[in-house]
C-alpha cells in the first residue's frame, strides 16, 4: 500500500504529454509545473502543527509552494465562533514571515457571501495560477465529512488532494468513499493518504490554544513567539 501511495503522489509532481512521443521527443526534458498546495482553514489561532505540517509537505517534495488560504466560514461550522478575518490573516502574516516556500492569500475572507466553499476557491486559484498545479491538503478528519462538501464530485474529480492523518481520527471506510465518489476517486482519496510513517502528526489545536488561554494558560509552547505576542496585546480568547 505504502509503494502505491508513493506512485500516486509522484502523478501529483507533474504530467507526461498527453499524446505518445516520438524518439526525439523522449530526449526533450519537459520543465514540471509548479505544485502549489492549497492549505485551508480558519487558522484560528495558526500553530506549530499547522507549520510542521506545510514543512515536512516541502521537504517530502510533495509540494513546490504551500499556500495558507484562511476561510471566511465553513459551511459545516456555521455555529462555531470565529475570530475575525483581519486578527487571523494578521497572525497567519506573522507566522509565515521569512519563511521560504510558504504564502497566504485572503481570497476567501474577501467574499462578501457568507461561507467559503472550497471548491470556488480551486477554481479561482487554478484561473490565477494557470501554470501551476493546483491541489488541496485536508485532515483525515475532512476526508471522513467530505461528500457533504459543496460539490464535492467535482472537486475530487478536479484536483489532486492530500490527506495527512489525525491523532485519533480513523480512516474511511473505502465502501464510504466509494458510494460518494465512485471506486477510481475512491481509491485516489485513499491512496492520497499521507503514510503516518513519512510525516509527524501534530496535536496542537485551535481548540485547545483558545480554551487554554480563557482558562490563563500559557500556551506560547503552541505557537510561534509573534502569533502569541498578537494573542497577548489584542486579548484574544479572553472572553
Amino acid at each position: 500500500m505504502l509503494d502505491e501511495r508513493m506512485d500516486n503522489m509522484r502523478l501529483w509532481r507533474g504530467r507526461e504529454p498527453k499524446r505518445p512521443m516520438d524518439a526525439e521527443e523522449e530526449n526533450i526534458s519537459y520543465p514540471r509545473p509548479n505544485r502549489l498546495l492549497v492549505f485551508g482553514g480558519t487558522f484560528d489561532p495558526v500553530h506549530n502543527g499547522h507549520l510542521r505540517l506545510a514543512r515536512q509537505i516541502l521537504t517530502k517534495e510533495w509540494a513546490d509552494e504551500v499556500l495558507f488560504v484562511p476561510a471566511l466560514r465553513s459551511p459545516l461550522k456555521l455555529n462555531a465562533q470565529v475570530s475575525s478575518g483581519l486578527h487571523r490573516l494578521e497572525m497567519l502574516k506573522l507566522a509565515l514571515d521569512n519563511q521560504d516556500g510558504f504564502s497566504y492569500s485572503d481570497l476567501e475572507l474577501q467574499r462578501r457571501s457568507a461561507v467559503s466553499y472550497t471548491i470556488d476557491t480551486m477554481n479561482t486559484l487554478s484561473r490565477i495560477y494557470p501554470d501551476h498545479e493546483v491541489g488541496l491538503l485536508i485532515g483525515m478528519d475532512s476526508l471522513c465529512t467530505l461528500s457533504k462538501w459543496h460539490r464535492a464530485q467535482e472537486l475530487v474529480q478536479r484536483f489532486q488532494i492530500l490527506v495527512y492523518p489525525r491523532p485519533g481520527v480513523t480512516p474511511p471506510a473505502y465502501v464510504h468513499l466509494s458510494k460518494h465518489f465512485g471506486y477510481r476517486n475512491a481509491k485516489r482519496l485513499m491512496d492520497s493518504i499521507l503514510p503516518e510513517a513519512e510525516i509527524e502528526t501534530f496535536t496542537e489545536s485551535g481548540t485547545a490554544i483558545r480554551a487554554g488561554v480563557r482558562a490563563g494558560e500559557d500556551m506560547s509552547g503552541m505557537v510561534p513567539a509573534l502569533v502569541w505576542q498578537y494573542i497577548r496585546e489584542h486579548k484574544l480568547y479572553q472572553d
